[in-house]
């Protein structure tokens, strides 16, 4: 618990990013722990955060490294390693949206993705290289928007949502 100070004066922080927080991976000491109750703080045992995108896009993936969608990607890793938390001190801050972005490919560009050959299981001293598209990255962003709670949109009022497109194969 905040004493005094500067620290009296915050009415909102964020955690945002890559957390390579995985929490759908079995593991041989089972699954790893949901994020939000490990950093929970208050005596209720309820998370003083908000996941963003559990609180907008309730029952959706959002995996925000996805080596099925990604167009520069190959392979069946799919996760949601990337997350914006959000706590609010007299919970004032709602959120209205939360998108993925960056999920289509640079027009024009491509890169060199050098791939390790294997044999029985092994690497060898062998490369071959691979032409694919340029995404902006090998994960997906997320977009977030808040607004005081007095102003919660209505339905009609939300903004549609800014499902990205596959990128076409070249």
């Amino acid at each position: 618990k905040p004493s005094s100070g500067a620290s009296d004066e915050i009415k909102a922080a964020f955690i945002t990013g890559d957390l390579n927080w995985d929490d759908e991976r079995k593991r041989s000491s089972g699954t790893d722990k949901t994020l939000l109750p490990v950093i929970q703080h208050n005596e209720t045992g309820q998370s003083q955060w908000t996941d963003t995108w559990l609180e907008t896009q309730q029952g959706k993936d959002g995996y925000t490294f996805d080596s099925k969608e990604n167009p520069m990607l190959k392979g069946n890793l799919r996760r949601r390693f990337d997350r914006c938390l959000v706590s609010c001190r007299e919970n004032k801050l709602i959120t209205h949206t939360t998108e993925l972005v960056g999920k289509e490919a640079i027009p024009g560009l491509r890169w060199r993705k050098e791939v390790q050959k294997w044999s029985y299981g092994k690497p060898t001293d062998q490369v071959s290289y691979d032409m694919r598209p340029l995404a902006p990255s090998d994960h997906f962003g997320l977009v977030v928007s808040f607004g005081d709670i007095s102003n919660k949109p209505t339905q009609e009022e939300q903004p549609p949502s800014t499902k990205g497109k596959r990128a076409k194969k070249t």
